[in-house]
């Protein structure tokens, strides 16, 4: 109980919030809320960071948001660790696969795939505690 007699109600987190408004019970007075922001956090960045980062999100930590390189956004095309081109309609983001080195069974042969990321014991533990947190 505060001071005035109302009881305190349990902070929900993220997770929480959204889980609760998929099963459709309350999510603690406001709808889970989540924010793409990538191409605008290239154009105003620290400002919008700081903005995002006081206000928080409930799909995943604001706090692991980074300033996007200029000279990442401003691509028009680029190639990933698969070999697939990747063609931007909006430089950086919303990319569509043109070309895949798989399109064609012949290159399986000689196709080479990236190597697998190292997972550590310390990465897990992170994923576990994020988990707790966020549904993502």
């Amino acid at each position: 109980m505060c001071a005035k007699g109302y009881k305190l109600q349990h902070q929900m987190n993220g997770r929480e919030r959204v889980l609760r408004a998929i099963e459709y019970r309350s999510a603690g007075g406001r709808i889970p809320f989540s924010i793409s922001v990538h191409s605008t956090l290239a154009k105003y960045g620290e400002p919008l960071l700081r903005i995002l980062r006081d206000t928080g999100c409930d799909f995943y930590d604001v706090n692991d948001l980074k300033i996007p390189d200029a000279a990442v956004m401003n691509k028009s095309s680029d190639v990933d660790a698969w070999g697939c081109r990747w063609d931007y309609a909006l430089a950086g983001i919303h990319g569509i696969i043109s070309y895949s080195p798989l399109a064609d069974w012949n290159n399986f042969k000689t196709y080479k795939m990236p190597a697998v990321p190292k997972v550590t014991v310390e990465d897990i533990e992170n994923a576990e505690r994020m988990r707790e947190k966020y549904p993502v």
